[in-house]
């Protein structure tokens, strides 16, 4: 029976196929238009600036290199995937169902990220913590969130990208868990970028939002967090 808990966040078209044709072996990559490209630079460039008014010290997670060790607390990473392939430098589930992807979520949202950070780095990959806490059919529980969190931190990882949780208000005290592993996280040096539509834990202190950008630049804004990150929109072309 399918467990009350937390939901992704994100298009629900992001599958595996998506990525991935089981039938002949090909796999895709997102394409980013160049008006999507500036923008995203932009964009991206004013949130670590924002980052770094929140968290001033000159070894926050904002002022790290592109190769800081990024966590994606997901659905599990493809990590056949020829863009993700050698990035993933350890991994972590709590479904029960191994670390590889098999809902696509997880994939898409890594893909995203590795082609973000590229638009500043180019021929940069930066290393990826797979944590998977969410399964094939979208079970998740609040205590794997928690422990992907803390786990990631304990790992080194300098940014935690995060795109489950609640489209609820009020974090406390049902899921006070979520906000507790944040603040861990914090104390670690690790930044946590969480989804906006996630309203907790995007409420937790110390977040950094990530809002969805349209094609002219403008920012689709979060009203529980004061900082911004942009979320990519996938569109894929072959390998």
């Amino acid at each position: 029976m399918k467990r009350r808990g937390p939901r992704l966040f994100g298009d629900a078209s992001w599958t595996l196929d998506k990525v991935w044709d089981r039938n002949t072996g090909r796999y895709f990559r997102p394409w980013l238009p160049p008006e999507w490209v500036d923008a995203q630079r932009r964009m991206t460039l004013r949130a670590m600036e924002e980052a770094r008014k929140l968290q001033p010290n000159e070894t926050t997670p904002a002022a790290a290199p592109p190769l800081a060790v990024t966590a994606i607390v997901d659905t599990g990473v493809l990590s056949s995937h020829p863009m993700i392939k050698g990035t993933v430098v350890d991994s972590i589930d709590y479904t029960g169902e191994g670390t590889e992807d098999v809902n696509g979520h997880g994939t898409i949202v890594t893909l995203h990220y590795i082609a973000s950070t590229q638009i500043l780095s180019p021929d940069v990959r930066p290393p990826i913590l797979n944590v998977k806490v969410m399964d094939r059919l979208g079970n998740c529980m609040d205590e794997w969130i928690a422990n992907g969190i803390r786990w990631s931190a304990d790992k080194g990882a300098r940014v935690i990208n995060l795109a489950v949780g609640y489209d609820t208000e009020g974090c406390k005290p049902d899921h006070a868990i979520l906000c507790e592993a944040i603040e861990y996280a914090g104390k670690k040096n690790a930044m946590v970028i969480v989804a906006s539509e996630a309203r907790c834990p995007a409420e937790c202190s110390g977040v950094v939002v990530a809002g969805g950008m349209l094609f002219n630049g403008q920012m689709i804004r979060s009203d529980v967090a004061p900082t911004l990150v942009v979320a990519g929109q996938c569109y894929v072309v072959p390998l």
